[in-house]
């Protein structure tokens, strides 16, 4: 009898030990998944167009509120809620517009506007698509720094952010400065060609 109660002791410790294993993983996930280190005490830089674009998509998301809360009462007035499939994709809906307006809050709360008046004109700042020479390719390509990438494609440049590594080699360089950017596939060198606004 004494072997039976050791072995439901070690397998409750087991199972205990699992439990906090798995709370203490789903609270470091969350941790590190709601508000990173990084971003609770910096502000982000970005353009002013950038920033304008960022208050339009909350403006939308905001406008979007009352037609959401319309189509719920309207599919509540149907009755029964359980197998009500309006009611349910406009709850939905609700769901993702809201998260999405917290999200667009977040990023508005910890974002400057880049002063544009001061920068020389021949420095790389946000905003500015920068003509690139791969020094050992002597292949060029345009780069357009931005504070956020938007959604937006452009076939004219590649967008690129000021926290990327790229980003951060080519922030603040000026014309005729040659960069290097350690990237995963190794190492490049670029030298900085001409700016466009």
């Amino acid at each position: 009898m004494g072997d039976c109660d050791f072995a439901e002791r070690e397998r409750v410790q087991a199972r205990e030990s699992s439990l906090a294993k798995s709370w203490l993983s789903l609270y470091s996930y969350l941790a590190r998944t709601s508000c990173p280190q990084s971003q609770r005490h910096t502000m982000e830089m970005i353009s002013q167009t950038d920033k304008e674009r960022l208050e339009a998509q909350l403006s939308d998301c905001l406008k979007f509120r009352p037609v959401i809360a319309g189509r719920i009462a309207e599919a509540r007035a149907q009755g029964d809620l359980k197998e009500n499939a309006d009611y349910h994709a406009a709850r939905e809906d609700q769901a993702m517009n809201e998260a999405k307006v917290r999200d667009l809050e977040a990023k508005l709360s910890r974002v400057q506007v880049a002063g544009e008046i001061d920068v020389p004109l021949d420095m790389v700042f946000l905003g500015a698509v920068v003509v690139l020479r791969d020094v050992k390719t002597n292949r060029e390509e345009k780069f357009r720094l931005v504070g956020q990438l938007s959604d937006d494609s452009s076939d004219d440049y590649i967008e690129v952010t000021g926290s990327s590594p790229i980003g951060v080699a080519l922030m603040k360089a000026r014309i005729g400065e040659t960069v290097r950017v350690d990237l995963p596939k190794g190492e490049r060198r670029f030298l900085i060609v001409k700016i466009e606004g």
